[in-house]
């Protein structure tokens, strides 16, 4: 009997990510790393094997066209629970200098008009900071949540510099319950 759950709750998982998960750029959400990675590859790096930097992440910089724009680079997130690991998050980010703030914002209205018409919008709202953001679409687990965020911030870069950023995200989509690691 203890068998029979094992397996069930192995098994668990698998069984979510069949279900009909959105799609981005060729990978769906709930696909482990190596499987986004050859994909990945293939489309923001020429079809050549990326060194990545982070565990459970993939990013790619330099002129990723997605959705009628550039960005200035795309991650993509894994949540990972010791056996296997699931697409859970995307992200694309466009940079800009503080005084470049209007054509951060046509950038992030620009997306919101594509956007909202494949993707119920749902949302919106303010940062501290002023700059607007924009919910669409549906968690795929939890239907109340929002999926994607349109949205301009105000952050520093890596090396401290502030700048505007424009993104895009997907998700998180939560495959493996968070409260598991506590």
């Amino acid at each position: 009997m203890k068998l029979r759950i094992l397996i069930f709750l192995f098994f668990i998982p698998m069984m979510l990510v069949a279900q009909n998960m959105p799609k981005v750029v060729g990978v769906t959400f709930g696909w482990d790393y190596s499987k986004c990675k050859e994909i990945l590859d293939r489309r923001f790096n020429a079809g050549e094997d990326s060194y990545q930097y982070e565990k459970n992440q993939l990013s790619y910089h330099g002129n990723i066209d997605f959705a009628g724009e550039t960005f200035d680079y795309v991650v993509f997130y894994f949540q990972n629970d010791g056996f296997s690991t699931y697409l859970n998050k995307v992200t694309f980010v466009s940079r800009f200098d503080l005084s470049d703030a209007d054509i951060a914002k046509k950038e992030r209205e620009r997306l919101f008009e594509v956007f909202k018409q494949k993707y119920e919008f749902r949302w919106s709202g303010k940062y501290p900071d002023g700059y607007l953001f924009y919910i669409l679409g549906h968690d795929p687990f939890d239907y109340e949540d929002g999926f994607i965020c349109i949205d301009v911030f105000k952050g520093a870069a890596g090396d401290g510099s502030m700048h505007l950023w424009t993104s895009v995200q997907y998700g998180p989509i939560n495959f493996i319950d968070i409260n598991d690691d506590i």
